[in-house]
């Protein structure tokens, strides 16, 4: 779609949402981003997703000090082995590094699948949320930010939200705290 289309697109939807604004049919519009940046339920996910990923990291950095390792370790050993068993040992220990960095390549691309599919998890539970501020605004068009070319910034929601989702979450948290022992 062509720039003129997707202006073209836009114009004809703001015009629509200010018509609806003076028939009492506000359109309202947050930042998907955002709310997760900053809600207490996003951050939790966002702080998972980094320890996750560190823990990748780290666990790769590991994998590529023992290998460092057992390389020196090998070329050490040059001048004792056969021209034969050393060739044998390299590939082994080339096979095992290949094998070892296609397995944490596998592992990087099922995170990143995993973060995908709990962001789309997350953004997909909001809209109960998104639906209850929608309604307390008499909205009947929610948009996000990222769809907009230009808006009054008094359409922008996302606060709302973030306060209700940050409600709902800590009530989620209190129902799970282990009552107290006598």
């Amino acid at each position: 779609m062509g720039w003129r289309a997707i202006a073209l697109a836009l114009a004809l939807a703001l015009s629509g949402a200010a018509a609806a604004q003076t028939e009492g049919l506000p359109l309202v519009v947050v930042d998907q981003e955002r709310i997760l940046q900053q809600s207490l339920a996003g951050k939790a996910l966002l702080a998972e997703e980094e320890a996750l990923t560190t823990r990748l990291i780290e666990e790769r950095r590991s994998l590529e000090r023992a290998f460092e390792e057992e390389e020196r370790a090998l070329a050490a050993r040059r001048d004792e082995l056969s021209r034969e068993a050393f060739a044998r040992e390299a590939a082994d220990f080339d096979a095992r590094v290949r094998a070892a960095r296609t397995a944490q390549d596998e592992k990087a691309i099922a995170l990143q699948r995993s973060i995908e599919a709990n962001r789309k998890r997350f953004l997909d539970s909001l809209q109960p949320v998104l639906v209850e501020v929608m309604q307390r605004f008499g909205a009947s068009v929610m948009l996000d930010v990222r769809a907009v070319l230009l808006a009054d910034p008094s359409l922008d929601v996302t606060g709302e939200v973030i306060s209700r989702l940050d409600e709902l979450y800590r009530a989620g948290q209190e129902d799970q705290t282990p009552p107290d022992r006598p």
